[in-house]
């Protein structure tokens, strides 16, 4: 894939570029439960003061248990539900970056990014500015129900200069097999990008297919640390398979919330240039321990590329 910004090629998997340090524009079982068992109930002989005598106790104990289940149990219960940590219609917690700054080394204002919530899901507003201050061009993104981008539309001076659009194929796991995006420029030329993944144990092949002809073959290595998956290296191929020449190696090192990409590319087979792109993030948490900000500092070869600032957000959706 490219870089929306720089306009390089990157790895599919890379969460910034590692030409201009940017982020990258381009994201149970079922309880079963068992019939109740049902008790056939005899009823008592008519007249029978011995029943009677044993009805009584009984009825006062089901009286008690149920004044308590009103009062107690099921207020606790209906407060499980609101909060969204039980309960098959209850409502669950998320986080979503919500406003993002991204400042050069000098601290100019360079890019703005807006979410907002609408009936149709999550939109968001990226902003371009150059070193005056003035914007260069603004994109919108509207997104699928699960998150994947469905369309992106770039204007400039008051014109679509393009606009992108997505569409996914996932299989039984849950896993994109698929993601086929139609590239239009502002003369109405379609480019249609086709990336086509397999998985294998911990690598992600991904093959890049342009207007039907091959152009990258990449494979990446992941590692599972405490139930976050992360890449631990990846290499693109010139081609449709590992057989083809290399023109990209990647390398990932972690450090905390701190990453580092050693970069290696390659022409005929020969090194051509290496490059080191790293962040390091620092974190703010509520009283409850939610991420609300988070700043990223993102370094090519030592030296500062650009700062981005993120405030989150927090709210309730349904399962």
């Amino acid at each position: 894939m490219y870089c929306g910004y720089c306009g390089n090629e990157i790895p599919d998997n890379s969460t910034f570029c590692p030409h201009c340090g940017k982020e990258s524009l381009i994201g149970g079982e079922e309880v079963k439960r068992s019939e109740p068992v049902h008790t056939p109930y005899v009823p008592p002989k008519k007249n029978s003061k011995l029943a009677f005598y044993i009805a009584i106790p009984i009825i006062a104990v089901a009286l008690i248990v149920g004044i308590i289940f009103a009062a107690v149990i099921l207020p606790g219960l209906n407060k499980t539900n609101a909060t969204g940590q039980t309960g098959g219609s209850a409502a669950k917690t998320t986080q979503k970056e919500m406003r993002t700054r991204v400042y050069d080394p000098s601290g100019n204002l360079t890019e703005t990014r807006e979410y907002e919530r609408t009936p149709e899901g999550l939109a968001t507003k990226l902003t371009l500015y150059d070193k005056s201050g003035n914007m260069v061009n603004y994109t919108l993104y509207e997104y699928y129900d699960d998150g994947t981008e469905k369309s992106q539309v770039v204007y400039k001076d008051g014109a679509v200069a393009s606009k992108r659009t997505s569409k996914y194929i996932f299989n039984n796991d849950g896993k994109m097999t698929s993601r086929e995006t139609v590239l239009t420029d502002s003369e109405g030329k379609e480019t249609v990008n086709l990336l086509l993944y397999e998985y294998e144990g911990d690598d992600v092949k991904c093959k890049q297919i342009v207007d039907g002809v091959p152009t990258t073959y990449e494979v990446t290595r992941y590692e599972t640390v405490n139930d976050h998956r992360r890449p631990v290296g990846s290499v693109q191929y010139k081609g449709s398979s590992e057989n083809d020449p290399i023109i990209r190696r990647t390398g990932y090192s972690y450090d905390g919330n701190n990453t580092t990409q050693n970069v290696t590319e390659y022409e005929n087979n020969r090194v051509s240039r290496e490059s080191t792109t790293s962040n390091e993030t620092e974190n703010t948490y509520d009283a409850s321990n939610r991420l609300i900000k988070s700043v990223v500092k993102f370094y090519i070869d030592g030296k500062l590329n650009n700062v981005k600032e993120t405030e989150y957000e927090t709210f309730n959706v349904k399962n």
